[in-house]
């Protein structure tokens, strides 16, 4: 088995707060949002995060990420491989958050990943 993370944000709370900025909402539906979650799974939302998950994988994971996306920071990619045990970080350059599918040279690469 293997995993592939692609653009991935590693906090729950920067996805809401991103969430809430897209659709202009104040920062207080945000706030509800997160104590919200965190009632209705009975934990902080915060310990699904990605970064937080990636402690309890084993398998080997390819993180994949743009240096340009800029829906998504990069440094999110840098704290999910940090805590992954087996893991294998790829940058690219250029193709972003939503054209990073559709390189062909990257699918490739994922393949091979997969493949080893």
């Amino acid at each position: 088995k293997k995993l592939v993370v692609i653009g991935t944000e590693s906090s729950i709370n920067a996805i809401i707060d991103e969430f809430v900025s897209k659709l202009s909402l104040k920062q207080q539906v945000a706030e509800k949002m997160k104590v919200g979650i965190s009632k209705r799974l009975h934990v902080n939302a915060e310990s699904y995060a990605s970064d937080e998950r990636a402690k309890k994988v084993s398998i080997p994971t390819l993180v994949v990420h743009d240096t340009e996306d800029v829906d998504v920071d990069v440094s999110s990619a840098f704290k999910i491989r940090q805590n992954l045990q087996n893991g294998l970080l790829m940058l690219t350059n250029g193709l972003g958050h939503r054209r990073i599918l559709r390189d062909p040279a990257l699918i490739f690469r994922i393949i091979d990943f997969i493949k080893e």
